[in-house]
């Protein structure tokens, strides 16, 4: 999440952040993820042809093209609005489905990157209101029913700034005109208020774990201040929700697990193995830009790695052990597990195998230490793995080293299982 510093005549001091001043406007869009990011397309397709050039870019979840995205109710959706030359941001907006049972609801948090009351920051939220007129108009008419009952139960509260969440100040007004009010408790607009967690602990974990400095992590999930950064490790102030939410994406930490430490650390998804098709379709929509194939030394456990951005890696769970012998039913799964390898292979070049201790491999398929703390305790590279296990017919030029080079002849019955069954 990122902030900006108000002119000193706004008199709005002690904000979350610690040492900078910080004006968020939050508001809600009734819907759906999809639903958001389909207005925010048009929108972008439509300005893009008035203003000829791209009025705001993706940046997080990362894609090739902003066509081929589709949200998903887990995301954080956010868009930077640039100056003509993608030298300078000049607002962004960060938007994330709220957890609610019976109704699906986007918060949306504006971040201006300058005084909002000066040039060019107030002609990029003047763009950001228009497009904001759009998502309105797609609440008006999706639920007109329900804003009539709503108008009946309580008082309309619009265009809400929160100027200072530590000490509960609330800021309300529009862009020309804004007033403070001190002292209301953020309960009494529980669905605008970013809650605020004491992370700090956990925060710095995931710093350490990666090997990065506080100057190189605090620009990974969009702070402008190292200072406040730092306050945030030392537990002088506490994070943000959406703080929160950009650091999970940034490097797949579990939300629950930096909020309160709810294990497992790190997410991991199960390969759809019903056919080859699903598992192939599965992993396409993860847009890696490549692979890693795992395997437990100790009991043949194989699993994939799909690394998807700088520190993000997708661990993935095949649910194969490659002991087929010792198997007493679900054989029909290893043809479709062979044919899976094979056009992954065909479809991903270079895959690298990494061959990891026990006890390192069981850590990272249970969410408790990132791809690359595991990778740095491998105890070999097995860097043909994955074509070695392909050569069924042992034609390689490594074939009569297989099991020395492996320590064993499992190879050797890995392929002919695979010939029988494959």
């Amino acid at each position: 999440m990122q902030t900006y510093s108000l002119p000193n005549s706004q008199k709005i001091q002690n904000a979350a952040w610690g040492e900078s001043k910080t004006l968020t406007h939050i508001f809600s869009f009734q819907g759906s993820l999809n639903e958001y990011w389909e207005v925010l397309l048009a929108e972008y397709q439509r300005f893009y042809t008035l203003l000829g050039h791209a009025p705001f870019e993706l940046m997080t979840p990362r894609q090739k093209t902003l066509e081929e995205y589709n949200p998903q109710d887990g995301d954080e959706i956010i868009i930077n609005f640039w100056d003509k030359e993608h030298k300078k941001i000049w607002l962004v907006v960060e938007a994330s489905l709220l957890p609610d049972e019976d109704e699906q609801i986007v918060q949306v948090v504006i971040f201006p990157q300058g005084n909002p009351f000066e040039e060019p920051t107030r002609s990029t939220i003047v763009l950001w209101k228009e497009m904001k007129t759009s998502l309105k108009t797609k609440n008006s008419s999706a639920n007109i029913n329900q804003n009539q009952e709503n108008k009946q139960n309580v008082s309309k509260i619009t265009n809400i700034y929160i100027g200072d969440a530590k000490n509960s100040n609330i800021v309300t007004g529009d862009e020309n005109n804004i007033s403070t009010i001190t002292g209301i408790s953020q309960q009494t607009v529980p669905a605008q208020v970013d809650p605020l967690f004491d992370a700090g602990e956990r925060i710095q974990a995931i710093r350490t774990e990666l090997g990065l400095n506080t100057g190189q992590f605090f620009e990974l999930i969009g702070m402008q201040s190292e200072g406040a950064y730092k306050a945030l490790e030392k537990r002088e102030t506490e994070a943000p929700l959406s703080l929160l939410r950009a650091i999970s994406n940034k490097f797949f930490v579990r939300l629950e697990w930096l909020k309160n430490g709810e294990m497992p650390k790190y997410r991991s998804k199960d390969l759809p193995l019903d056919s080859v098709q699903d598992a192939l379709v599965f992993c396409k929509t993860l847009k890696p830009f490549e692979y890693f194939l795992t395997l437990n030394e100790n009991n043949l456990h194989v699993g994939l790695v799909a690394h998807t951005d700088e520190y993000c890696y997708q661990v993935i769970d095949t649910g194969v052990r490659l002991d087929f012998w010792m198997w007493g039913e679900a054989h029909w799964i290893i043809p479709i597990f062979y044919n899976f390898l094979k056009q992954l292979s065909q479809r991903s070049h270079d895959i690298a195998g990494v061959i990891l201790p026990d006890s390192t491999e069981k850590s990272l398929f249970n969410g408790e230490i990132h791809f690359l703390t595991a990778q740095a305790k491998m105890s070999f590279l097995g860097m043909d793995l994955l074509y070695d296990l392909l050569d069924v017919n042992e034609t390689r030029n490594r074939a009569p080293f297989y099991k020395k080079h492996y320590g064993g002849d499992w190879m050797i019955r890995v392929h002919d299982v695979f010939r029988k069954l494959a």
